[in-house]
């Protein structure tokens, strides 16, 4: 159990995964439960909803059928001997006269007439003599012959006999009807019985199909449970008891038994058209599913979206600060809560990218500081040398040559201890190094020839103040011989650089004294300040232009030494 459990946290590992299984399972089991209950609730409820209605609609048609027959009775009663019409039938049979039974016939049928006028279920109606087999007053033609010994009785009540349905009496007629015979006891007279049916439109309009919605079969039981009538006799046979007709599992059998006659009315309904109903329940209820899980899906997707987003941007962010110096916007994700985080995110990086460029000014403070120490070793140690030459000069010639030297010096001193920029033009650079050259050709009695060529496209190029002199001033202390030359050459190189090299023929140098330049260790037993001037140098160009100066140095023992600078013309 254990091993399923980190083997299920390994798999979803991550927020994403998480967060679809979770939405998923909130998402679908819900509505499945809420559908399992649902389709078992609503299927009970619309199966009562069906039994009740074929049962309601059955009950209905009972009571119309009931209806109809004690309309059949009541208007019986006023043919029987009881009533008006009965009394003067009675008159009619024992009239001797001829005329007064003209008369009373006349009148009878003239009754019968507003008997069926009064009550629009009844249709055929007259007198009926079983032993004689004839009829009178009849208020429709009868079919000759029509043998109403064999109508199907489905049931008796007191001296009534209800019969069908079964085709009419009447001679043009076809259809069903509901019929009854009443006796009517005529004293010194043959039986008498009063016959009366249903009009044509009562069966169909009482055992009506399309009330159920669906197929329906009626069967009309006596009150002995006999089948007399079946709308298929075919599945449903007549003559049959009840009981035996249900055998056929196909169809649901609903039976209306509430009327005080004891017959009953029966309605079988096949399985597959409730089920058909039902069917369409759960079309309706799986569509309706079906939309609420896309909706709730789409709910779920959206969630995920609102959640999962964010936490990318935020991851995004957490991954920025490593590199705070790429440039990044704010960005928004219109959550309250998640801006909230990205917003300190966002001040974290901004503060972090701050602090970046603080230590960034610190260290450029601190080589400033660096340059301007040496600096400060260098100008003394150059003064010095210059005041001694000045003394040397003032010993040997006049004053003129003493005014020219002093007013190159200022130049030089003037222009190396400026405070006006560290920035100079390569133009600028050139000049002073040329008076500086001037001065040290008075020093070491024109013994080495100085050779400067620049091109006229670099001489407005910015470049660091102090760069040129150093080296010229290490070509000199280092390389000094007869017949010395040194060489400055400021240019455009292949890169479209700018390119600086200071070369000389002079006595050149070991590898362990090239390497010292670099450091700026002087050896002790010397007096110059050799190597802190090209350490300077170095120092100043690597402050201003990092990793993309390069800076070579070539020297070889009674050869010479050659120093070669490429600058990039611009800088961030």
């Amino acid at each position: 159990m254990r091993l399923f459990l980190r083997s299920l946290e390994k798999l979803f590992y991550s927020i994403k995964k998480r967060l679809v299984v979770i939405l998923l399972l909130s998402t679908i089991l819900p509505l499945i439960t809420l559908g399992f209950v649902s389709y078992i609730s609503f299927s009970k409820l619309y199966q009562n909803k069906i039994n009740n209605g074929i049962q309601n609609s059955l009950r209905q048609e009972g009571m119309a059928l009931q209806s109809a027959l004690d309309n059949l009775s009541y208007a019986s009663v006023q043919l029987s001997y009881e009533g008006s019409i009965g009394q003067k039938f009675y008159q009619y049979l024992t009239e001797s006269k001829q005329s007064q039974k003209i008369e009373l016939r006349e009148e009878i049928s003239n009754n019968l007439t507003l008997v069926n006028f009064t009550n629009p279920n009844v249709g055929v109606m007259f007198y009926y003599f079983p032993n004689s087999q004839s009829i009178l007053f009849e208020n429709l033609e009868v079919t000759p012959g029509f043998d109403f010994s064999n109508l199907p009785v489905f049931t008796t009540y007191k001296n009534l006999t209800f019969n069908g349905p079964h085709r009419t009496s009447y001679r043009y007629g076809k259809e069903f009807v509901f019929s009854m015979l009443r006796q009517v006891d005529v004293a010194g007279f043959d039986t008498v019985f009063v016959y009366l049916e249903t009009n044509f439109k009562l069966f169909q309009t009482v055992l009506n199909k399309k009330q159920f919605g669906m197929n329906a079969f009626h069967l009309l039981l006596n009150d002995k449970g006999i089948v007399v009538y079946s709308d298929d006799p075919e599945k449903f046979a007549i003559g049959k008891t009840y009981t035996e007709t249900t055998v056929n599992q196909q169809y649901s059998y609903f039976i209306e038994t509430d009327n005080p006659q004891g017959w009953k009315l029966a309605v079988a309904i096949p399985n597959s058209d409730i089920k058909q109903e039902m069917n369409k329940w759960l079309e309706q209820l799986l569509i309706i599913g079906s939309l609420a899980v896309v909706l709730s899906l789409w709910l779920g997707y959206a969630i995920f979206k609102m959640i999962y987003t964010p936490i990318t941007q935020i991851n995004k962010e957490v991954r920025l600060l490593s590199d705070p110096l790429v440039a990044h916007r704010k960005t928004s994700t219109n959550i309250e809560e998640f801006d909230m985080l990205m917003s300190r995110f966002s001040d974290m990086r901004q503060q972090v990218k701050d602090l970046i460029e603080e230590v960034k000014q610190k260290e450029r403070l601190r080589g400033d500081l660096e340059v301007e120490k040496l600096l400060h070793q260098i100008n003394p140690h150059f003064l010095y040398n210059t005041l001694n030459t000045i003394q040397w000069i003032a010993r040997l010639n006049g004053e003129e040559e003493i005014d020219r030297l002093i007013a190159i010096f200022s130049n030089v001193l003037q222009y190396n201890l400026g405070k006006e920029g560290s920035l100079v033009t390569v133009g600028d650079e050139i000049e002073i190094i040329r008076d500086y050259i001037t001065l040290q050709r008075i020093r070491y009695n024109y013994k080495f020839d100085v050779r400067v060529q620049v091109d006229e496209s670099v001489k407005q190029v910015q470049i660091p103040r102090f760069i040129l002199q150093p080296l010229v001033e290490n070509a000199l202390y280092h390389g000094m011989k007869d017949d010395c030359i040194i060489e400055v050459i400021v240019g455009l190189n292949a890169q479209n650089k700018l390119g600086i090299v200071v070369k000389d023929n002079g006595k050149g140098m070991k590898p362990e004294v090239l390497d010292r330049l670099f450091t700026g260790e002087t050896d002790p037993r010397k007096k110059s300040g050799m190597g802190i001037g090209l350490n300077y140098v170095l120092r100043v160009l690597k402050t201003r232009y990092g990793e993309r100066l390069t800076m070579d140095i070539q020297s070889e023992p009674e050869i010479g030494t050659s120093v070669s600078i490429t600058i990039p013309l611009h800088i961030d």
